[in-house]
């Protein structure tokens, strides 16, 4: 992941910029007010440099680029605390990410686009998401983590899904980059319901947002 400062001539259409980030494999830091400066970040690991970022703004309807900078945000987080002894708990997505106490759910190793195929991604629970093999109403938690970042999934198809199979009392934690907050919105609204969603059960450090619903 790659961090720039944008600075624009005036301050953006926030929808209009969220757009055409998501369009492009950015998303955007800031989830308040924006300003004339803004925080992006790319989500893939293949270099690009702020004169490229700065070609790729030049189709941005909207203010004009000055200037582009790269800079570092500390992408550090820590685990809600979860007490998942003696649960059911599944990480969604879950890729090489090995927790205590989590079955690990994701697609066979070979179909895996993010890493190659290995016995360490090999999965608990072999699933093609949004589906997830699970009776109504039989799962303690449900953790993921960067699983609607990879724009395989929509929000609302996987939020019906956790929804269905999420016990009574069951947790739903999601941890996902504060620059697709918008995306995930409506999965929280499917899960939580239109009063909770966008409220966050703890602090988030860097640029990740975390949310913590007990069904």
């Amino acid at each position: 992941m790659q961090f720039f400062n944008v600075k624009f001539s005036h301050t953006p259409n926030k929808r209009a910029l969220e757009d055409f980030c998501a369009d492009h494999d950015f998303g955007v830091l800031e989830l308040g007010r924006l300003s004339n400066e803004v925080t992006i970040e790319y989500i893939y690991d293949d270099p690009i440099s702020p004169n490229e970022v700065k070609t790729l703004f030049a189709e941005f309807e909207g203010p004009r680029v000055l200037s582009v900078e790269k800079t570092h945000i500390s992408t550090e987080y820590t685990e809600p605390p979860i007490d998942v002894a003696g649960k059911f708990a599944v990480n969604l997505g879950a890729g090489r990410e090995r927790i205590p106490g989590f079955r690990r759910l994701d697609v066979p190793a070979e179909e895996s686009i993010s890493y190659e195929p290995s016995e360490e991604l090999t999965p608990d629970i072999v699933a093609l998401l949004p589906e997830l093999p699970f009776p109504d109403e039989s799962v303690d938690v449900f953790r993921m983590r960067d699983v609607l970042v990879e724009g395989e999934v929509t929000a609302k198809e996987l939020g019906r899904e956790v929804k269905r199979c999420l016990k009574p009392g069951g947790i739903f934690v999601a941890i996902e980059h504060k620059g697709f907050a918008r995306a995930f919105s409506p999965l929280l609204k499917i899960i939580a319901g239109p009063e909770r969603a966008g409220k966050p059960g703890y602090p988030s450090p860097g640029f990740f947002w975390r949310t913590v619903y007990q069904k």
